[in-house]
């Protein structure tokens, strides 16, 4: 629904006077709540839409269902807009699961509509393009029956969208054109703009840079005309990116620069972030590095805040949910099983967000990682000869510090890739693994004079040998880190049966290093803990338990300072894995 931006205010006041009459329990005082959120949707304040409707008071359900779906669709689309797909999808479908089973007026029919359109478009954003399909023809099944014009553009434009992702575009042609003469005829010239910016998206897919770009100009021209500024700041990062690509970067920067000066105002920071790397990355192509790096760190610290914000805000989500879920337990016990189901439900899914979120996190840090370490190299090789010894002493701090970094990194992603995909386990051969361990280890040992004993004949174990490696190394790499000054690592390793669980074998690996402090023992599994020394983050420990747990074995350590050090963990040695 269009309303000229200049209109948005002049409305909003008139309705906050009008509520100000209502009480907070009136039918009136809830539909104009909702409108109110609508407008501040309108203004891009999607936090402000989803604080003034979270919770959903339950005495809406009484004036009108339908209602209550309407509501359940603006914090989605909300949510949508700040990039959290699946709290989008689950207001969206819960709308949906309303909507479907109620008598809808040709308002209802509306929110009804854009619930369907919305998950459409989510799972083209999730690149699932064949539900993207059948979603969006279910939407112009629809649109057709309630002979709604807007909704039979969106879905036409929807379904070329989705076999330009399906990479069938001929047929994407074919629905493009289709939607720009249904938007041509009923004169909606806003959505006009979008199916020129889409077609030229397409086009630049094909390579037909000229059509590309001709597409994207009227877009820009229609959207500038309209005073739709956040989508044309979308034009014409898309125009940059096409310029890019033909590697003409004057002119792509002529465009971004153009699109930041319009979206600074508006505080779009998802596009104001992802415009500084669009910059950051052509200067540094156009082999001028200081000012990729001035953007690069613009992105950066812009992206930071963005995440901090939506980290918070998924907790006040959390909070208020839970809010919400303890009221309606209070009503009815019958509702509690239902809220205790859901709330498992969700549980899991964070777990399985946490699991991911290390491979993740590390994944995109390297970039940056990376980035550094280039920009440091160049540095060093410009003004090596301008250093005195401080500044020699400065550099290394700074490479060994990338280093540590690019260390933790990779950790992280060990870590986070311990049970992920893996194969059936299989019988593991102690010595082989041992010996591999020992070589990749080599350097370490040989820099540190480390002597290492291996009782013989270790018992083969039912694992991965991947992941029995990575115990092993990072145990015995521990050992030689944290040895003792001016002593020789002296480093056992050594197995014995259990009689009290027989299907495990207990491994030993004992050091004479500098030991661990009684009160520090029971955090050194503990992921970032390290016991707590400053030059450890304490994931390579914390790797070694989530490995020897998963095979649901035990980990644990007995040391006395500036002594010794014992690791044991047991490992299985029958084909049963108990798993954690």
């Amino acid at each position: 629904m269009y309303i000229p931006p200049q209109e948005v205010k002049n409305i909003e006041g008139q309705l906050l006077i009008f509520r100000s009459t209502l009480q907070p329990v009136e039918e009136s005082y809830f539909i104009i709540e909702s409108i109110l959120a609508f407008l501040e949707y309108k203004q891009s304040n999607y936090s402000k839409v989803i604080e003034a409707l979270l919770p959903i008071p339950e005495y809406s359900k009484a004036f009108n269902i339908a209602h209550f779906a309407t509501r359940c669709v603006a914090i989605a689309t909300s949510y949508r807009s700040l990039g959290k797909k699946e709290l989008a999808l689950k207001y969206f479908q819960k709308a949906i699961e309303i909507y479907e089973n109620v008598n809808l007026i040709p308002h209802q029919n509306y929110c009804f509509g854009l619930a369907l359109y919305h998950i459409s478009e989510i799972y083209g954003e999730l690149k699932d393009y064949d539900e993207m399909l059948k979603r969006h023809l279910l939407f112009f099944k629809y649109s057709k029956i309630w002979k709604n014009v807007d909704f039979k553009n969106r879905s036409l434009n929807g379904i070329a969208r989705a076999y330009s992702g399906k990479k069938d575009y001929d047929a994407s042609l074919v629905y493009f054109k289709m939607a720009s003469q249904s938007s041509e005829k009923d004169g909606n010239l806003p959505f006009k703009s979008r199916n020129y910016h889409d077609l030229g998206m397409l086009y630049v897919k094909m390579k037909y840079y000229d059509e590309a770009y001709e597409n994207y100009n009227k877009a820009l021209k229609l959207r500038q005309e309209y005073q739709l500024i956040n989508a044309s700041i979308t034009t014409l990062t898309s125009m940059g990116q096409l310029f890019f690509i033909q590697k003409k970067y004057d002119r792509a920067i002529e465009l971004w620069q153009e699109a930041l000066d319009m979206a600074l105002p508006l505080k779009v920071n998802r596009k104001i972030y992802q415009i500084y790397k669009n910059l950051s990355t052509v200067y540094q192509e156009a082999g001028q590095f200081k000012l990729a790096l001035v953007f690069y760190k613009k992105f950066h610290l812009l992206k930071e805040q963005v995440d901090n914000v939506d980290k918070t805000q998924v907790e006040s989500q959390k909070i208020r949910e839970a809010y919400s879920q303890l009221r309606q337990q209070k009503e009815l016990i019958e509702s509690q099983k239902i809220e205790i189901e859901k709330a498992l439900s969700k549980q899991e899914e964070t777990i399985k967000y946490l699991e991911n979120f290390a491979s993740v996190a590390a994944h995109d840090l390297k970039a940056p990682i990376r980035i550094t370490a280039s920009f440091a190299q160049l540095l060093k090789r410009k003004h090596k000869h301008l250093w005195d010894q401080d500044d020699t002493e400065y550099f290394d701090f700074i490479s060994n510090n990338i280093g540590l970094l690019a260390k933790m990194i990779d950790d992280l992603l060990s870590l986070s890739r311990v049970d992920q995909n893996l194969p059936y386990p299989k019988t593991v051969d102690m010595d082989e693994t041992l010996n591999a361990v020992l070589a990749r280890l080599s350097a370490k040992i040989e820099e540190s004079k480390a002597n290492i004993t291996i009782q013989s004949q270790l018992p083969p174990i039912i694992g991965h040998t991947s992941l029995v490696t990575q115990l092993f190394q990072n145990i015995i790499e521990n050992a030689i880190k944290h040895r003792q000054t001016g002593l020789t690592p002296q480093i056992s390793i050594s197995s014995k049966l259990l009689s009290t669980t027989p299907q495990f074998c207990q491994f030993e690996i004992r050091d004479n290093g500098e030991g661990i402090e009684t009160d520090l023992q029971p955090y050194i599994f503990e992921l970032f803990s390290g016991g707590k020394k400053e030059d450890s983050s304490g994931i390579g420990l914390a790797t070694c338990k989530k490995i020897v747990t998963h095979y649901g074995g035990n980990i644990w350590v007995k040391s006395k300072k500036n002594k010794q050090t014992s690791v044991f963990f047991t490992l299985p040695l029958v084909e049963h894995i108990i798993a954690n």
